[in-house]
């Protein structure tokens, strides 16, 4: 409705229908659109779909045919309409239709109307009015001396008084129309100051409240940081603090070293020799939980229980792995020692468990490809044979090598059939667009009119039309008329 209300009246109008009675939705649409006179000289668009036959249609009128073509027109169904459609969306997808071809028509006209104001000002003439009374003076002033010439010498008398009193009333006039133009120019003069006096106060006024602004952010951060010292400060107290204790245990600790030093002369060598076998012990002991948790992975016990399970299946065999490998990294030199796993063993296992993951994709995805394969290559399929190549994409190297080659050469082929399907229906459609918009050209002419079967022709083609639409229709249109322009498609 606010893309009507504008000055070029475009209307873009959506119409649901149960069935098209044996009509073909190209003539449906036309005539819809001929009896609703949609768009104001022609400029505007018809959406209709038919519920029964599953069919959409975008029809062109004439003064947005060169704005919106055949090509485009089966594009905006395709982009914004067909998915939701095929869902049985029929809500979304006729309003995501329309609000696309809206948006585009809205931001078209109102670059014209941009461009057309920026040429209008460029071009605007400048006219500079002459007072008028000048030239009736003048007028008057002519007349007067023509009397003179040709009137009697009694009359010159007369004549020489009516001249005078002339210039006298020419001379107030000049003199009134230069008081009114002074008082005119210190009023405009008065006035330009004022709305400059005013711009600057007001400009005065802004950049006073962007400065209190400015000023107000730099306060408030101004006291963030001081919560921020005064919070660091606190910090630092707590850990001198802690650090005055710790200094207090290590002097109390080392007298008491110093003391038991002096009454065992060997305490050294044994608090190393404690200490090494307390290490010497945790290192045991870590190398002994590894062997414990990680051990079986070492067998062929984890990848059993994957096998016959599908590739999800590998996701925890995988983790577990990665987990084991990276716990062997994080440990010591003497730690490491200490483990009986057999490291090696556990990387080949591991290998082979990828490689049975890598097979278990292919098998799924070979499924997959004689499934999509099987199918016709039509413009319909054509998605689902590209998300597959996609999926094939997207896999490793080392995977694809388990999935069948003769499948993906046949899953290539349906695309290439499916594209070409897409392009001999583009084709098909202008060329059934171009066919109706002659045939409509051929019953609008005058030669068509005037045939002996123009009456017959007319009444039944009124009589059709009028059984296909609901009269009680409230919509008014500005007008319109169509040629048939526009796409349709099947969902």
């Amino acid at each position: 409705v606010a893309l009507a209300e504008k000055p070029e009246g475009v209307q873009v109008v959506v119409s649901t229908v149960k069935t098209l009675d044996g009509s073909t939705v190209e003539d449906y649409a036309n005539q819809m659109y001929k009896k609703y006179a949609i768009g104001r000289d022609s400029r505007g668009i018809l959406i209709l779909l038919s519920v029964q036959e599953r069919k959409v249609r975008v029809e062109v009128g004439y003064g947005l045919e060169s704005v919106i073509n055949d090509a485009k027109a089966g594009n905006y169904i395709r982009t914004y309409a067909i998915d939701y459609l095929k869902q049985n969306q029929f809500a979304a997808g006729l309003m995501n239709l329309q609000k696309a071809l809206v948006k585009d028509l809205d931001a078209h006209y109102e670059s014209k109307r941009a461009a057309a104001e920026a040429a209008k000002a460029t071009k605007a003439p400048v006219v500079t009015e002459q007072p008028a009374t000048r030239s009736v003076a003048s007028t008057s002033q002519n007349e007067t001396k023509k009397n003179n010439i040709e009137s009697s010498p009694s009359d010159t008398k007369k004549s020489n008084v009516t001249s005078s009193q002339n210039d006298k009333s020419e001379s107030s006039n000049l003199l009134t129309l230069i008081g009114f133009a002074g008082t005119a120019l210190m009023a405009a003069l008065a006035l330009l100051f004022g709305i400059k006096y005013k711009r600057s106060e007001n400009s005065r006024d802004y950049e006073s409240s962007q400065y209190d602004k400015k000023l107000s952010s730099k306060e408030d951060k101004i006291s963030s940081l001081n919560q921020d010292v005064s919070r660091l400060n606190s910090d630092i107290g707590k850990k001198d603090k802690e650090i005055s204790s710790c200094k207090n245990k290590y002097e109390a600790l080392k007298d008491r070293y110093d003391r038991a030093k002096k009454l065992h002369e060997g305490l050294d060598s044994e608090i190393d020799a404690m200490i090494q076998k307390e290490i010497d012990a945790h290192d045991r002991a870590v190398a002994a939980d590894f062997d414990r948790k990680y051990s079986d992975l070492t067998t062929d016990e984890p990848l059993k229980k994957c096998m016959h399970r599908g590739s999800r299946a590998f996701e925890s065999f995988e983790e577990k792995y990665n987990h084991a490998f990276s716990v062997f990294s994080n440990l010591n030199k003497a730690q490491k020692g200490y483990i009986k796993t057999d490291m090696d063993e556990m990387h080949r296992r591991f290998d082979e468990g990828m490689r049975e993951k890598s097979k278990a994709i292919a098998r799924e995805f070979n499924e997959t490809l004689k499934s999509v394969t099987n199918q016709k290559g039509k413009e319909d399929n054509l998605r689902t044979f590209e998300r597959t190549q996609s999926s094939y994409d997207e896999l490793d190297e080392f995977t694809r090598g388990f999935v069948d080659a003769a499948l993906i050469s046949a899953l290539s082929d349906k695309i290439t059939a499916a594209q070409k399907d897409r392009e001999a229906r583009i084709e098909r459609e202008e060329e059934e667009a171009a066919e109706r918009r002659r045939r409509s050209s051929y019953y609008s002419s005058d030669s068509y009119s005037s045939c002996d079967s123009c009456d017959s022709h007319s009444d039944s083609s009124s009589s059709s039309s009028s059984s296909f639409f609901d009269d009680s229709s409230s919509f008014s249109g500005f007008g319109g008329d169509s040629g048939g322009g526009g796409a349709s498609a099947d969902f």
